[in-house]
């Protein structure tokens, strides 16, 4: 005896569930890994001992595929002893160079099936460099696919629910639990032969060629899912794969006529996630305006939005250079108070130490905040907007250069420095400087000394 059993069936539908045509499965395969189209991929699906790699075996291997003459045929290798295991190995792998020519389709296998083959062939010294390609660079796990593009719909993503929520198929009558295979494949392996083990086996049979129909099912469901999205929620799944298969650009496509088509509306949580994402695709791609645009326009749509605002606060800061505009945005959006600090002081910087600070709305406030008579001229001149602070970069020789009601006053050009009063260039000199310490009381000024007037 050989110690395995192997059968082929051509079988394009199973109960409720039909595979999609040679050609569709093709193109669908293609689109949803971002490859060129080529022949339809092979339908790979194992049934186990164990629901661990580590030390469970194949007991069923099944393969289906559209063979030369375009029928959609299921090959399944049931193995009938641990001996017969490298045997049945064997014949696996030389069917695999046959029909995987074009890749694998399998559910969950990047994370189940790959790894268990792996394991058993190493451990049987038949792993080579061409299967190590095939089951890692070129198969394609449907599961995160299907997680991707149906994750929104339904929050079961097993193939079975899949089954019956996205290619209405009724529900599997008789059909074996995961748990119940791995018992039914120990017994099987272990040497029972009754008529109810037996039967038990070729119900695990069936539920794998199911599963290779379904899953063939599946692959073009996902891809129709992706292209004839129209909704913001449908469309922002399907560039969730479109980025995840790396077709950044087909995404930003998808999104921008999803965007043009719907715009942005504060109800619908889905199309402002959409706007920001293609705003930050545009971003990565370098089309800096095109995603302010986006971002600007989820701002009007939905006031304070703290992550469009954040974005454009970065922006005007770093590409527009415009910190005042920046300093709108943050606290607009209540962006990070270490980032909001940071923009008031170069807002201050920029203008000089007169600026007004900017209210929460953006508009400049009327009075400046208040400060001590008395803080250190230093402190004026990096400019905190807070501060009571007034600036006269140029003025006339001879004019009243700035007053601050109860603080600091500084001209840059003329120039004055001025506490608690008013001070004034009475040559008219560009280079005098005249400073006037009038203050309340006979306590020196830490910075100004003992109050008095200096003329340099």
């Amino acid at each position: 005896m050989s110690g395995y059993f192997a059968r082929t069936v051509v079988a394009p539908s199973l109960g409720s569930l039909t595979a999609p045509a040679c050609d569709r499965l093709a193109a669908a395969a293609a689109r949803l890994a971002g490859r060129s189209p080529a022949g339809a991929p092979a339908i790979f699906d194992l049934e186990t001992t164990g629901l661990g790699v580590a030390e469970a075996v194949a007991f069923v291997v099944g393969i289906a595929a559209y063979d030369e003459d375009g029928r959609f045929a299921i090959h399944q290798f049931r193995l009938d002893s641990v001996s017969g295991e490298a045997a049945m190995w064997d014949d696996v792998v030389a069917l695999l160079a046959r029909l995987g020519r074009h890749g694998l389709v399998s559910y969950n296998g990047a994370s189940f099936d790959r790894h268990l083959a792996m394991i058993r062939m190493r451990r049987l010294g038949r792993w080579t460099a061409d299967l190590h390609d095939l089951f890692f660079a070129r198969m394609i796990d449907l599961l995160p696919i299907c997680r991707r593009v149906f994750g929104h719909r339904y929050p079961d993503r097993r193939l079975l629910a899949l089954e019956g929520s996205e290619l209405g198929a009724p529900p599997r009558q008789g059909d074996r639990s995961g748990m119940e295979i791995a018992a039914i494949g120990q017994a099987w392996l272990a040497g029972a032969r009754s008529a109810a083990t037996a039967a038990d086996v070729e119900a695990v049979l069936h539920h794998n060629a199911l599963d290779l129909v379904g899953t063939a099912a599946l692959v073009a469901a996902c891809d129709t899912a992706c292209e004839d999205s129209h909704c913001p929620a449908d469309v922002l799944a399907a560039s969730g794969q479109f980025l995840a298969s790396g077709q950044s650009d087909r995404a930003r496509v998808r999104l921008r006529a999803a965007l043009a088509r719907h715009g942005v509306r504060r109800g619908d949580p889905s199309s402002v996630e959409l706007a920001l994402r293609l705003a930050e695709l545009d971003r990565r791609a370098g089309d800096r305006d095109a995603a302010a645009r986006t971002w600007r326009a989820i701002a009007a749509s939905w006031p304070g939005h703290p992550r469009a605002c954040e974005a454009l606060a970065k922006d005007c800061e770093h590409r527009l250079a415009d910190p005042v505009q920046a300093l709108v945005w943050a606290l607009a959006g209540g962006c990070d108070p270490r980032r909001i600090e940071r923009l008031r002081s170069k807002v201050a910087r920029r203008a000089g130490a007169g600026s007004r600070p900017v209210d929460s709305a953006g508009a400049q406030s009327a009075e400046p905040r208040r400060r001590e008579p008395g803080s250190p001229i230093a402190v004026a001149r990096r400019g905190e907007p807070e501060c009571e602070i007034a600036v006269a970069r140029s003025v006339e020789p001879g004019s009243p250069i700035a007053v601050a009601p109860s603080g600091i006053a500084v001209a840059h050009a003329g120039i004055a420095v001025a506490h608690g009063g008013i001070a004034a260039a009475p040559d008219g000199e560009p280079g005098a400087l005249a400073v006037s310490a009038t203050r309340r009381g006979p306590t020196p000024h830490p910075r100004l000394g003992t109050p008095g007037s200096w003329r340099v």
